[in-house]
């Protein structure tokens, strides 16, 4: 009697709830995310890249870049600039990228997201559509991917994480 007064849960419930919520995790059984949603979780070892055939990433400020590109036309150069954002408010979570094409064009892709995703998911997935897009393209082209997340771009260039 003294148990449920004290709003306590009894041991024995406890040890099963805590086996049955760490079996759940082990075996991605998730109740509690739609059905819809898969759990991401890291690639084994196995199936990384070397990191010797890993392609190297690298930074540069936009300062440098655009005085890189005065000298030239971005057409003279191929030069495409793609921006991406992803962000989170009250009303949802999206997803965008801006694709500024050597010749001048310009196409935006918007996409909205489940509303349990992250920023951070957010501005790696429309850095992934970005991806998409120029895997689709001529490949004598210089892309220049602006992203205001560092952290999602090195993810990217690591290939670590991704959805199994």
């Amino acid at each position: 009697m003294s148990i449920p007064l004290a709003m306590l849960t009894p041991l024995p419930e406890k040890v099963r709830e805590t086996a049955n919520n760490e079996l759940n995790k082990k075996n991605l059984n998730i109740t509690c995310l739609p059905g819809d949603l898969k759990v991401e979780r890291p690639t084994p070892p196995s199936q990384l890249m070397h990191p010797a055939e890993r392609e190297k990433i690298t930074y540069t400020n936009m300062e440098e870049i655009n005085s890189q590109d005065n000298n030239t036309t971005n057409e003279e150069n191929n030069i495409n600039y793609i921006y991406t954002d992803g962000s989170k408010h009250n009303n949802g979570v999206g997803a965008a990228y801006v694709k500024i094409a050597s010749n001048g064009n310009q196409s935006i892709k918007k996409f909205k997201l489940h509303d349990s995703c992250s920023v951070y998911q957010a501005e790696l997935f429309a850095t992934l559509k970005a991806l998409e897009n120029i895997d689709r393209e001529e490949r004598n082209m210089t892309y220049h991917i602006c992203s205001d997340s560092r952290s999602g771009l090195e993810e990217i260039g690591i290939q670590i994480a991704h959805i199994q």
